[in-house]
Parts: structure tokens; sequence; C-alpha cells
């Protein structure tokens, strides 16, 4: 069951990682990973992936495969 599971790539959470430190005004690469619910690494992530920011201030790439 797992192995199916995880060539279905589904997943129940996004997260967002981010360096430690920022420079105002220079850009930040940003990872994000999909875990399942027991809390593996999802793996072939197809879908698309769109930011947003209460910043009025960040420019932002748009929706990224």
């Amino acid at each position: 069951m797992a192995l199916a599971r995880l060539l279905q790539s589904t997943f129940s959470t996004l997260d967002v990682v981010a360096p430690s430190e920022a420079v105002v005004g220079e850009p930040v690469t940003l990872r994000v990973q999909a875990w399942d619910d027991d809390e593996r690494l999802v793996r072939g992530f197809d879908g698309t992936v769109s930011l947003s920011s209460t910043d009025t201030g960040a420019t932002l790439v748009a929706g990224h495969q």
C-alpha cells in the first residue's frame, strides 16, 4: 500500500524552506517540499505551486512547476 501511495505522489502538506538570513532588496531562493500523511518526503510532484506575500514590496514569480 505505501508503495502505491508514493507512486501516485499523494501529499498532505507543503513546506517552504527559506534561507535563515536574507538581504533587503536581494533575491532569495525558496524550496517547496511535499510531505505525505506519514511525514515522508514525496518526490516527483509535478503540480504548480503559487506563492503570495503580505509584503507589498515583494516580487514573486508566477506559478512555478
